[in-house]
């Protein structure tokens, strides 16, 4: 897959604009952002994110990637209301795979 860095920052931007928690790699979109204004990072990162589009990644960093931080929400005042799970995942892959999406629904 062959897309420019301005599709990432891009992408990136859009996500900025709804804070999010850090998934298991500790970055949100806000500071992926900011990190984004720096043109060594960025170009370092537009690298990951194509690499992770082309599937071009070790079987250990796919693991990495695929992996969440699971967080435990109470769906109500009691334990007996249950609990919501809630998966935080890499920023990097969600990037990724929304280029990708966007990518196959142009093509």
């Amino acid at each position: 897959m062959r897309l420019g860095p301005e599709r990432i920052v891009r992408s990136v931007r859009a996500h900025a604009a709804r804070p999010s928690s850090a998934g298991v790699d500790g970055w949100t979109y806000e500071a992926l952002s900011d990190a984004l204004e720096h043109a060594g990072f960025a170009r370092e990162f537009h690298a990951v994110v194509v690499d992770i589009c082309n599937a071009d990644v070790s079987a250990a960093t796919r693991r990495v990637l695929a992996a969440s931080g699971l967080v435990g929400i109470p769906k109500g005042a009691t334990a007996a209301a249950g609990t919501r799970p809630i998966a935080l995942g890499s920023v990097a892959l969600k990037i990724a795979a929304a280029l990708a999406l966007e990518a196959a629904k142009t093509a």
